[in-house]
Formats: C-alpha cells, structure tokens, sequence
C-alpha cells in the first residue's frame, strides 16, 4: 500500500485503497519502543495503528528555527536583554500637537511589517508541508492530530529544510535591517527634538534618577523634558552602534545558516 496525495492506493496495481481499523488491532507505534495496546485508530498520514496514546496532538514549533536566541546562540544574556531594551517603544512621535518640519517617516513600523511579511511567507511555506501529512500550521505551529511520531518526524524533517531556507533572509530583515530601522528611528527622533528646541539637546544634566518619570511628549511639554529624550535618543543610537557588531555576527556561521531541529 502507498499513499497517493490524500488517498491509499495498491502498490502493485494502483487500485485505491480505503484502510480500515479491525479488530483485535495492536498500535504499531515503535515510538520509545514496542507498544502492545489496542489500537483506536489509524494514523491519518500512513494509517499505522495507533492506541489512545499515541494518537494524541504532536505539536512542531516551526517559528523556534527563526528565534534570535537560536539565530545568534553566541549572545549573552546581557546581549538578549540590550536587544529587548532596543526594540522596547519609544514615546509617540511626532509628539501630538507638534508637527516635524520635515516629511516624517515610520522607520520602525515598517521594519515590522517586513518582519510579518517574511514571517507569512514562510508560513506559507510550511503550511502545504503539514497538510501532506494531515496536519495544520498557524502562526503558533504545526498541529498533527492523530498521526504516528514516524510520520510527524517526516513532517519535522521536511519543514525544518523550508524553514532553513529562509534563515540567511531572516537574519537579513529581522536583525540587520531591523537594527538599521532603529537607528534610523532614534535619528530622525534627535532631528525633531532640534527642531522644537532650535538647538541639539543639552549634553549635560542633572543625575535622571532625580527627576519625574518621562514617559509622554505633547505640546505642552517643558523643554526639559524635551531635552531628556534629546539626552535618551543618543545614548540609543550609541548603544545601537556598540550592539551592530553582535547583530552582524548573526546568522553568519555555517552552523546557523543549517536547518536546526524544530523539536
């Protein structure tokens, strides 16, 4: 018996095949060894006979391959913290109520939309690989109901190679190009500041700590506080450069630009 897109069909003369669960069945799952109870039902890809057991949901994480924690594993925690901290929102510009001289563009924003744009394509990718051996893949992951872990491992396999595909693009858009958005973000940020100050922003000040929490913009801000974020934009863009180094690393080993386990 073979199995021909979402039929069974004879090996030997292609007549079509409709596998059935009879009785006295044992589960053939070889899975951690010999499994001797009753089967329930058949794999939905192989139509192997499968107990309770092992016909349960097997999930496959086929995003975890695109994780900057796997995408760079020489980073530190101190590096994994610093790339949060980069990404975290800066406040609301331009600030309501006070428009930039110039045409302002959403650097940040688009850079997610590249991110999510990428990331649809290779869910698009994956999605004809689950659905060959009757599973389903969202954004969440690839969902196998009834199917045997041989048959899952397959589905691993041939997932885990499109997904690698994508991996030296992925480094590209979400890492490198994402970094980029970010400088470009705090730089036109400094750029607006100027403009409402009419001055680049005071390069000394009192100890921050001492000060009321800054977390707003708008038009009826002090320019003290203008010049806070003016102060906090460049030590973004200084730490941006410190960090490019660590991002431009990424991806960039043999052994990263391979399909890893999706496990």
């Amino acid at each position: 018996m073979v199995r021909r897109e979402a039929a069974f069909a004879c090996a030997f003369c292609g007549a079509r095949i409709v596998p059935r669960l009879e009785p006295g069945m044992l589960c053939a799952d070889a899975e951690g060894g010999f499994c001797s109870h009753p089967a329930e039902s058949l794999c939905r890809a192989c139509s192997r006979p499968l107990c309770d057991r092992h016909n349960d949901p097997r999930r496959l994480y086929w995003h975890a391959a695109l994780d900057w924690s796997v995408l760079c594993p020489d980073w530190k925690t101190a590096d994994r913290t610093e790339w949060a901290r980069l990404n975290a929102a800066l406040p609301r510009f331009p600030a309501p109520g006070v428009e930039p001289p110039f045409e302002w563009r959403r650097h940040e924003r688009e850079s997610r939309q590249s991110v999510g744009l990428l990331e649809y394509q290779v869910l698009e990718a994956v999605r004809p690989l689950a659905r060959r051996w009757n599973g389903d893949a969202t954004e969440m992951g690839c969902v196998f109901d009834g199917v045997c872990a041989e048959c899952v491992r397959e589905a691993e396999a041939a997932v885990s190679a499109a997904v690698g595909g994508f991996i030296v693009r992925y480094c590209q858009v979400a890492l490198r190009d994402r970094l980029a958005a970010l400088r470009a973000e705090s730089e036109q940020g400094i750029k607006y500041i100027e403009s409402v100050l009419g001055r680049a922003p005071a390069s000394t000040m009192r100890d921050e700590d001492s000060l009321p929490p800054l977390d707003t913009l708008d038009a009826a801000s002090p320019r003290l506080d203008w010049d806070r974020w003016g102060i906090r934009l460049r030590k973004r863009l200084d730490a941006i450069d410190r960090f490019a180094s660590r991002v431009a690393a990424c991806g960039s080993k043999d052994d990263n630009t391979s399909a890893p386990e999706l496990g």
